[in-house]
Parts: structure tokens; sequence; C-alpha cells
């Protein structure tokens, strides 16, 4: 793999407490210059920030565009075979007999994207030119113009969802292939793009939502341990879903082994008696003679199978989430059969009967029994070595029986949307926060197996709650962004009771259009987009409720709800006391929410929704509806604030009759941006004062109150807690995808998958390393660091025109280097943390004011901004004003340490810059062996 461009010139080194002091030391008495030099020999940042070779790179960088997408695909031009890739083309797709699957692109006139090269700072886009065909030998020996569609030199920094412009749209069922080249800001044009190809579905509409097929990929145990002489155990290493297929080599026809799988390990066991929703099967197998594969089918659950469940494709089958296996070969006289095997009847509704025994459960789950890596392979190897060399038994007679079955191979067919586990990058000096980014990246693409944002195993239904935090996670770990959108057009048409997942809907599609660019959906749901502010509910002072008699049969149609009145209203949080088995919880999972007429919570997101919807309107040109939405917006916002502000303490109170204050009542407006300035500090110190009172869901939303309120220290502290309110405690009961709740106390019937757990995956890239965008497409963006008491930070962020790596070093708190990597045709805004007025600012060594790249910095808050940063690799730094005078001592010092420091960054830098024309392997850590 070839490594990034900060990993090229930042390589990790490992360093020690007393090389901090020494750098402590020198950074009191050397020069600026002499300092960045110093400290490059020892921190993560490398002398080639400062110094680039004096000869040309011996390869020239390519500047064709890349990373082209076809409504938001990328992998447009792969063939699978039930979920696995192939050599075919969508060419040979006509003539194949078996049975395929292609990325369709559903829309008859498509938007295109790609990224711009940066081979220099500054790279932007200045016009683009696209060309389509029909047949790839048109564009490949420019045999004549294309027969499709020749954009022509078009001026313009548009890189994202750039629309189809013929005037014929595409046909359906039909193989296309095309190109892009672009100019940058000098007008000088990039070399063509590969040339890609795409295929159109059998129905196409204007602007329909185009998606991958579900793809499989084969793990194998990480471990496997014998239990006794019939039974092994074997490992996975982490849950996922998908099917279990066994090898098995049997000398004698009629033996029998029983397969099983779950997620829970009990005893050093799975265990067969999980708490919850948790999953475990257990199979009869009938083994054939001689060495056989078996697949196994899973078993169907009735509750995650009918009604609003998502279906699994035929093509894939059904699947269930599992960590664990055993496979035990029964005696050739068979004893008394398992009582333990779960039917299908035993996953009913009916199964939370069980759970009673639940907290228990979770708490004494132990770990999988640990086993050294050689021998785990060994075990593997024997198992081999046995089905090549077994003979019958030498006893003494012919007839005397065949030798035991032999299991040779266990493995697990994993089922998820398409995933580039490359996109995305956390790591700092934090182990436990490394662990909670893991967890929570993980959990992402293991829980896409239905091809839509679904609430987990126990019911896979897609909720609009599970969607917005699943959808913000999905864009910070992946260049992806079509699940979100096929998932958006579903819930529109089959939304859920809470008022409140109705107005997630204007959210979801906001952050749709931010991070990409497209504006399609939009347009084509625009009305719908509008009915889901609930601006039909508003009173005469602009606030909504659902308990004035406005929620009519005309309002539940507008939704597109086809429940009756009674199910539909507000949830705060999930779940309430006394529902889903916590009776046992203080208040449920809403801090003791006082419901009322009117809602503060409800209220937050309304006044979230109307701000979309006043963005699509000005989008769309629909300037009567923009006039109206910022009307209400202005009376709404200062009803909300008279209604709920309890001004003499500084908080906001639930609702209009009752002064209780609850912590969800106070982290949505301050999440939402409606607390006035003067405001924040006091609901900040109160949303602390209250901990981590609300659901796994609700955490995204306090999460993102705290980071808005530039209290990045409390927010390290909440995603490092290791108490039963954290990420910590899922990976302490044994879990490897987020949870639906914190612990089985707080919800007995959870299942062990839910992506709404998993909010540091998007608030570590968003709000931690800072990575977010500020115009539509990542056009622009900001890259705020709040990085608390972390001394170093090396990150990775995709946005769909090319990922931005940040790496920070504070070695002392009076040092702080930010370094990044834009990517090209963007503009940023990088903030670095102020320590006073008086900072000494550099940009790549040398002082600001002295710097020729044009860099200011402004004060903006706690922080130093240096505004539009275009394309390119820079560093900037911070330090704590120098001392009046410095002692001779320390000067002689400085000098001694200069030396040998300079010495060695001579060094480093002749072999960077004689490294620079090779590509550069990745330090990063592999990720875990899991794919066959």
């Amino acid at each position: 793999m070839r490594s990034r461009p900060l990993r090229r010139l930042f390589r990790r080194s490992h360093f020690s407490l007393a090389s901090f002091q020494r750098t402590a030391r020198l950074l009191t008495v050397l020069t600026v210059p002499t300092v960045l030099m110093a400290f490059s020999t020892f921190s993560t940042l490398a002398p080639s920030v400062l110094a680039q070779p004096s000869a040309p790179v011996a390869t020239p960088v390519s500047t064709a565009p890349t990373k082209l997408l076809v409504d938001l695909l990328e992998k447009t031009d792969v063939v699978w075979r039930d979920g696995y890739p192939t050599q075919l083309t969508l060419a040979d797709v006509p003539k194949a007999v078996e049975r395929l699957q292609i990325a369709e692109i559903r829309s008859s006139r498509p938007a295109f994207s790609w990224v711009v090269p940066a081979p220099k700072r500054g790279a932007a886009q200045s016009a683009w030119r696209i060309q389509i065909a029909t047949d790839r030998s048109i564009l490949a020996e420019s045999k004549g113009a294309p027969d499709v569609w020749d954009s022509g030199k078009t001026p313009g920094a548009e890189s994202t969802a750039v629309p189809f412009g013929a005037s014929e749209p595409l046909k359906p069922s039909t193989v296309y292939y095309w190109r892009v080249k672009t100019w940058d800001e000098t007008d000088a044009p990039s070399d063509w793009s590969a040339i890609k190809a795409f295929q159109t579905a059998a129905t196409l509409d204007e602007s329909g939502a185009s998606r991958y097929p579900l793809v499989k990929k084969v793990d194998r145990p990480q471990s496997a341990t014998p239990l006794d002489d019939r039974t092994t155990f074997y490992d996975f290493g982490r849950a996922s879903f998908g099917q279990i297929r066994v090898e098995i080599d049997s000398k004698a026809a009629g033996r029998v082994a029983l397969v099983r799988v779950g997620e829970r390990v009990k005893d050093g066991r799975v265990d067969r008696k999980p708490a919850g929703s948790t999953r475990y099967w257990e199979y009869r197998l009938p083994l054939q003679t001689g060495r056989q594969f078996y697949s196994i089918k899973t078993r169907v659950d009735k509750r995650n199978s009918s009604g609003a469940a998502v279906l699994m494709p035929d093509y894939v089958g059904e699947v269930m989430p599992f960590r664990y296996a055993e496979v035990e070969i029964l005696p050739a006289t068979p004893a008394k059969t398992d009582k333990t095997v779960k039917t299908d009847a035993a996953e009913t509704p009916a199964d939370v009967a069980e759970t009673a025994q639940s907290a228990e459960t979770s708490q004494s789950a132990e770990t999988a029994p640990t086993v050294e890596t050689s021998q785990s392979a060994q075990s593997v190897q024997n198992a081999d070595a046995a089905t090549e060399t077994a003979e019958p038994a030498q006893v003494g007679s012919l007839f005397d029986a065949a030798p035991e079955p032999v299991v040779c191979s266990v493995a697990r067919e994993t089922v998820v949307y398409p995933f580039d586990v490359s996109a995305s990058y956390f790591d700092c000096d934090d182990d436990r926060l490394n662990r909670v980014w893991d967890l929570c990246r993980y959990s992402i693409p293991a829980t896409t197996f239905a091809g839509y944002y679904v609430d987990g195993d126990r019911e896979r239904i897609p909720y609009e709650g599970d969607a917005l935090p699943n959808q913000l996670s999905h864009y910070c770990v992946d260049r992806e962004y079509s699940l979100a959108r096929v998932t958006l057009e579903y819930l529109i048409f089959h939304p859920t009771w809470p008022t409140e997942w109705h107005l997630q809907i204007p959210q979801i599609a906001w952050f749709d259009y931010l991070y990409t660019g497209d504006a399609r959906h939009i347009r084509r749901y625009y009305e719908d987009i509008k009915a889901k502010t609930l601006v039909a509910l508003a009173e005469d002072n602009g606030l909504i409720s659902t308990r004035k008699g406005k929620t009519t049969p005309e309002f539940f149609a507008s939704l597109h709800f086809k429940g009756s009145s009674s199910p539909f209203g507000d949830i705060v949080d999930w779940p309430h006391k006394g529902l889903a088995g916590n009776e046992n919880a203080e208040s449920g999972e809403t801090d003791g929410f006082v419901f009322n007429d009117f809602n503060v919570v409800v209220n937050a997101y309304h006044h979230v929704a109307l701000n979309s919807a006043k963005r699509f309107a000005e989008i769309l040109g629909e300037e009567a509806d923009a006039a109206f939405f910022a009307a209400q917006i202005e009376k709404h916002r200062k009803a909300f604030h008279e209604t709920f502000f309890d001004a003499e303490r500084g908080v906001y109170r639930d609702g209009e009759a009752t002064d209780h204050a609850s912590l969800h009542g106070n982290m949505f407006p301050l999440a939402f941006g409606l607390v006035p300035a003067e405001n924040v500090e006091s609901v900040a110190a109160f949303v602390r004062s209250r901990g981590m009172r609300c659901s796994v869901y609700g955490a995204q939303f306090l999460l993102d109150a705290v980071y808005e309120g530039n209290d990045g220290e409390y927010g390290f502290e909440r995603m490092t807690a290791d108490d039963l309110r954290g990420w910590l405690n899922m990976l302490r009961v044994g879990s490897t995808i987020s949870l639906e709740a914190w612990d089985d106390r707080y919800k007995p019937n959870q299942d062990w998958n839910h992506a709404w757990g998993a909010a540091p995956a998007n608030v570590i890239p968003r709000k931690l390393v800072g990575v977010e965008p500020t115009s539509p497409g990542f056009a622009t963006l900001r890259v705020k660091p709040q990085i608390a008491s972390l001394r170093r930070v090396d990150a990775l962020v995709p946005t769909i025109r090319g990922p931005v790596e940040v790496r920070i070093a504070r070695p002392t708190d009076a040092v702080y280097s930010l370094a990044v990597s834009l990517p090209g045709n963007v503009k940023a805004d990088v903030y670095v943390p102020a320590l006073s007025d008086d900072d000494a600012l550099y940009v790549d060594g040398v002082p600001a004011a002295e710097s020729a790249t044009g860099v200011k910095f402004v004060r903006d808050g706690a922080f130093w901004k240096a505004e539009n940063v275009g394309a390119g690799v820079w560093r900037f730094e911070r330090r704590a004003p120098e001392p009046a005078e410095t002692s001779q001592d320390a000067e002689t010092t400085g000098t001694a340490e200069t030396a040998q420091n300079a010495e060695t960054t001579g060094t480093a830098e002749t072999a960077q810059n004689a490294e620079t024309s090779q590509p550069q392997e990745s330090t990063r850590p592999a990720e875990p062996a899991q794919a066959e």
C-alpha cells in the first residue's frame, strides 16, 4: 500500500518521557528553525516538512483524476457471483449462466464525482471535461467522438455530483464507459482518468438511488482450542453477520457432528442460553464419507424475518451474528441428545421471558480462552495433517472401526455492504480511546449486512433514530454515501412512530447534501421533507406539540405514516421506565424527563428541521418557502427561549409546565446551536453535571453538545469512561460490535449489534480530530481538533474529494504542532488551540508573519484560525511566548544538542529524500487477519 502524504513526511517513532523532558529543555533555548529541526528527530514529524529534495522526483506524479464515482458508487465495474468478486467484466454478464450481481445505476441522469490530484500546494480545478460512450474502444483509441456525451471543456470547480448533461437520458440495462480530465488553477490540463464502466438498471428514473449488492468474504478463526477429545472451540476474533461452513473428513458413513455458533462465551464454551436478544444456534450435521465441505443453512428467526423486517436476498441467504463456534464429533453410538438446541420458536418475542437473568449474565460473561497464536495455528495444521495421513487403526484386525472423523477447517462467510478498510484511520497515545475507536469503526461495516441501516438483529427494521448516527459514522469511516441515501429513501415512505425521528429526516437529508454536494434527492423529495419538519403542528407561537389535536389523518398521510394517532408521540430517548424489561432502572434512559404539551427536545429537533428546510428552499429557488421558513425560524427561536429557559438557574426546563431540567432538555439545544452565547457556559456546566444519563443513542447528541461547547476534555472523559455507561464496558462484557444499550441491566432484551451505539466512530473524526465540511461536497471544510490531554493524534478522514490526514504532536503544554494534508480542490480553515494572545505561531517552521505562503492567523475564541488554506501538506505550530532571557548554561547545552540533532536531522533528510521517488509502505497497524 502506498503511504499517505503525511505518513511519508512524519515517520512514527516511540519516544520516552526522557525524550519529552529533553524536548522541553531544548525548546526554551533554541531558535525557531533549530527547534523545529531538533523536534523532528524524536517526534512523529519528519524533516522533509522543512526541506524538499533538491533533485526532481524520478517518477512524475500523475495529474489524472482518480476515485471516480457514478451516483456515489466507485465499484461500478465489478461483477460478483453470489457475493464474491469475479474476473468478469460488465460486457461478460449477458453471456454468463451463473447468478451474478453488479452495482446498478438506477438513475437515467446520474451524477459524476472524482478526486482532483494535489501535486502542488493550492491545487484547484478550474474546468472539467467528461466523455461517455457505449464502447470502451471509442474512448481508449479515440475512435471518433463519444456516442453518448462529450461535455467539452466546461469552466467550473465542480468535482462532486456533476450532472449528466446530454439531451437524451441513459437507457436501461446498458453498459457505458466514461472518463474525465480537468484543468488546474493555471489552466494546465490533466491527463485523462482511467476509463470506468458502469451499467444501468432495468428500470430507471431521473434520480433513483443507486446501490451495491451485498458482498461476502471468508473469515478464518483466530484461534482453535480443543475442549476435549471430540470438541474444538473456535474464536473468529470479532462478531459478524454470516454463515458457518466446515470441512470434515470421515472414513465411515453415519457419523454426526454438532456445530454450535453464538455471540457470547460462558465457562470457555459458546453460551447456549445467552441473555437478551444475543444469538445461539446449534445444528446437527450428518457426515458423508470422505473429505467433504458442508455449508450450514442458517435458521430463520421469526421475529426478524416478518412484518416490517428487511429480508435477506436469495443470493446471500439467511445470516446470524456470531463470533464463536464449536464443532463436536458425536460418538459412533449416539449418547443422549443435546437438549439445548434452539428451535425457530425459541427465537420469538417469547424469548424475552428468559432475560430476567440478563444483568447477572452480562457481568459474569467470560472472554474466550487465551490461546497462544502458535498453538492455535498448530492445532489447525495438525487437523489438516491428520486428514492427509489418517489410516485405519492398527489393532490387529482388518474389521476394526474406522478412525474418528477429523475437522479439517472451519470458516465464516461474512456478509456486508462493500467497505474500504483503508479509507479511515485513528491512533493516539491513549490506548483506551484507540480501543473505543476500533470497536465503533468496526461496528459500521459489521451492521450493513441487510443493505439498509437497520436497528440490529432483533428486528432488522430501519429506524430514523438508528439511521442518523449510523449515517454520520459511515461517512467518517469510508468514502461511501449510497447506503445512507437508499436508507433515507426507504424511511421517507416507511416511517416509524416517534415524533423526533420524523424530524430527523430533514437532518439526514441535509447531511446527505453536505457530505456529497448532490442535491437531486432534495429536489426529488422536497415536499416530503417539508412535511417531515412537522410545521403542520405549529401553534401561533411557532412551537409544535403532538397534544393539541393537529395529528389528523391528513397530517399522517403527509408523513406516509400508516399507523393511527395512538402510537405517534414524543420519545426523547429509549427505553422509557418500565419498557423493554428495565422496570428496575431509576428512570429509564430519559433522565427523568417530564413530558408536557410542549416538549423542549421535540422543539429543538423542530428548529433543526426548519433550518434544513430553509436551506433546501434556497437551493431549489423556492423563494416563498425560504421566506416562510426564515420567519418561522425566528418566531420559533424566540418562543423556545422564552418558554423553556429558566434564567435564574441558567438551564432549560423539560416543558412549559414543569421546573424539571434533564440532561436531554439541555444537551439537545446545545448540540443544535439554540443556546445563546451568554448562556452556553451555564448550560454546558449542567450537562457535565448529569454525566451519561442517556442511552447510547442519546450519547451521540451529548458528545456533539460537549464539543460544540469546545469542551474537548469532557468529551474525551466520556468516551473513555470505565463505568457501565461507556464503550469500554461494551468491550468488557465481550462484544466486538457496539451494543444497543450500555449494559443488559439498562435494556435486558438488547442485541449486541446496534450501530446507533457507535457514536465515537463519527465524533472522533468530526469533533476530536475536527474534520467537518462547511459547504456542500467538502468544497470548504474545517480542521478544528479538540484533543484534550492527548499528546499525539494520527488520523485519516475520508471525504468525497479525497482523504484529509491530520497529525498532532504536543510533547509539552507549551508546544502544539499540527500537520495536515488536504486533497485537491478544497479550501480549509485550520484551527490551533491558543494559549494566549502572545503565542508564537509558525507555518512550515517560519514565523507566520514572515511566511511566504500568505497564510495568516486570526483569533477565534479559544483558537487561532488559519483561513482559506489550500490543498497540499501544511504544518502549523503554536509555542508559548519566548522567555525574556536565557542562561549561559542553557545556551551551551542548546548548542551542543543542536549540533547533534542537526546532524541526525540531516541524515534523516537524506534518507527521506532518497526514498521520495519510491512508494512507501504504510506503517499503520494491519487490519485483523480475517479475509481469505
